[in-house]
């Protein structure tokens, strides 16, 4: 989430910098910090799927989950990216508990 929320800010600092817009009202900035910000997590579509990706090469590693676990594992883990903050460190508990191998990747 900090990291999200750092490449936002910087997307958004930069896009003001780069087009001089630095010097407009408070209220068209936060306008234009919104549209900025919108813009920024399109970028960060990648990263979610550089992370399923991530999860499919864990999932078939049967050093690390069983093949009958693979599916449940892959559900699990691909829950981490829609789950509410106050249940991700549980969910997260859960799957280092069933795939111990699987810690120092979740990590």
């Amino acid at each position: 989430m900090a990291e999200k929320r750092g490449f936002i800010d910087a997307f958004i600092e930069h896009k003001l910098e780069k087009n001089k817009l630095s010097s407009y009202s408070k209220v068209l900035l936060d306008s234009h910090k919104t549209i900025l910000e919108k813009e920024a997590l399109t970028f960060l579509k990648g990263c979610q799927e550089h992370y399923k990706q991530s999860v499919t090469t864990i999932a078939r590693n049967n050093a690390i989950v069983k093949h009958e676990d693979s599916t449940k594992f892959q559900s699990m883990a691909l829950k981490l990216l829609k789950i509410k903050f106050e249940n991700f460190f549980e969910q997260v508990g859960e799957i280092q508990e069933n795939w111990p191998n699987s810690i120092t990747w979740l990590e």
